[in-house]
């Protein structure tokens, strides 16, 4: 892929010998696997990848918003 993991600081979704994404992008394709309320995000991908800042003022706040967890609160 050629990706220089020391530019990505974000979510990055690699898709085995096909094209990997990279913030908003990524979310859109995670989120078609998802499913309810965040499966929705998935629709909005004819946006591209102009809702990056929206993703990058989400990833500089998240912390204050819902604070830092040890560990994953998602079970399954």
């Amino acid at each position: 892929y050629a990706i220089d993991s020391k530019s990505i600081d974000s979510v990055l979704l690699l898709y085995p010998n096909k094209k990997y994404y990279i913030k908003m992008e990524a979310i859109y394709w995670i989120s078609k696997e998802l499913n309810g309320f965040y499966s929705l995000a998935y629709y909005f991908r004819f946006l591209g990848k102009s809702p990056n800042f929206i993703y990058n003022f989400i990833a500089q706040n998240r912390y204050k918003w819902f604070g830092k967890k040890e560990s994953c609160s998602v079970s399954f």
